[in-house]
């Protein structure tokens, strides 16, 4: 710190200033170097009287506070529940975002989603059901309601062999066989494509299934 007084400092106050016998010029309303602040308020808080009173100013401002913000609520209930609401969407939109990238992470590294961790699932099922397309949809004869719910119950999962994800719109051809869609009341489930395209192959008759389970077990 320089022993030489400090110049051309612009004060507010000219009657707030003093000169100490280091040439530390401080006021309340006006402003020195930085060293020579920090030095001050060292040395003044420093000494345990002046420190005590800092503490009872900060306790009484704080009372002040309180006091003040209770007030306010009072006064703007349906502002603060706005401002309320919109912490929370925030913070719902972060753990949405973060879930999301684990997410991401858990696709990358592992195929399985069967072993999907809980807490993943409902932005799992979130993302399956704001991902169809209206076209889709449309072909099937479904709302994005009634598909949100197949999804939601099956947990996004296929509703066969509960392993890969849920792609494809499973209807009965024997209601609906011409054109590739449905008229949505035939729609039974969401299946992957795999299971989709062994029914399919099954020409969904329940007796060629039954005879495969049959093989598959020895006993055919």
């Amino acid at each position: 710190m320089n022993d030489a007084p400090v110049q051309n400092v612009v004060w507010r106050n000219f009657s707030q200033m003093k000169i100490f016998t280091n040439s530390i010029i401080l006021t309340v309303y006006g402003s020195a170097c930085r060293a020579c602040r920090k030095d001050y308020q060292t040395s003044y808080y420093g000494k345990e009287e002046n420190a005590e009173k800092a503490k009872e100013r900060r306790r009484r401002n704080r009372k002040t506070q309180i006091k003040k913000i209770r007030v306010y609520k009072e006064k703007n209930k349906n502002l603060v529940k706005t401002k309320s609401r919109r912490k929370k969407n925030i913070q719902e939109y972060s753990a949405t975002v973060i879930a999301t990238e684990e997410l991401k992470e858990f696709r990358a590294n592992n195929s399985n989603l069967a072993e999907l961790p809980e807490n993943l699932v409902p932005v799992f099922v979130t993302l399956k059901i704001a991902a169809v397309s209206n076209g889709k949809l449309n072909r099937y004869g479904i709302s994005r309601a009634r598909y949100g719910e197949f999804i939601a119950s099956q947990g996004g999962l296929c509703a066969i062999c509960k392993v890969r994800e849920a792609t494809s719109i499973d209807h009965d051809h024997a209601c609906c066989d011409e054109g590739g869609g449905s008229c949505g009341e035939c729609v039974r489930g969401i299946l992957c494509r795999a299971c989709n395209t062994g029914l399919g192959v099954a020409k969904d008759d329940p007796n060629i299934l039954e005879r495969a389970i049959l093989l598959l077990e020895g006993k055919l």
